[in-house]
C-alpha cells in the first residue's frame, strides 16, 4: 500500500476519512 500525506493549508478542526473501494478521501 502506498499513500501520500498532504499538508493542507488552513484550519480544519474535524476532518473525516471516506473510503470508496480501495481509495480514501479526506472530507472537511
Amino acid at each position: 500500500m502506498s499513500y501520500t500525506n498532504p499538508v493542507i493549508p488552513g484550519f480544519y478542526p474535524d476532518p473525516s476519512v471516506c473510503r470508496v473501494e480501495q481509495d480514501y478521501y479526506l472530507l472537511n
